[in-house]
């Protein structure tokens, strides 16, 4: 099963990207799906109705409370994760007034199959 990808491509006017739903992590083979419902366009050789309804369930299933890790910040805490194999979303659960940094780190890799 492939997606159509809403990314910039798309909006430019160019051919939207096809993307794998599904693949395999070259470090430990391990199964991972692309889900995230704001760059999915379709699924192609889905109906519309169809294929939002599968990427409903799978988003329900992917965020329920109990594959959830929220970090309890304290000073100096430094946290890492790989986007290959999880769903981030930052939650304004701390002092807004703090200062957080944020590093994006890009390594260089095979691409999953």
């Amino acid at each position: 099963m492939s997606i159509r990808a809403n990314t910039a491509r798309a909006r430019s006017g160019k051919s939207p990207r096809k993307v794998a739903a599904s693949c395999r992590r070259p470090e430990n083979g391990r199964k991972a799906l692309f889900l995230n419902p704001v760059r999915m366009e379709a699924i192609v050789g889905m109906e519309d109705k169809e294929a939002l309804a599968l990427i409903d369930e799978l988003m329900r299933h992917a965020t329920q409370k109990k594959y959830e890790y929220r970090h309890k910040w304290r000073h100096g805490d430094w946290v890492l994760w790989d986007n290959r194999s999880v769903m981030h979303q930052a939650n304004p659960d701390y002092d807004m007034r703090e200062r957080r940094y944020l590093y994006r780190l890009m390594l260089k890799g095979e691409t999953p199959v």
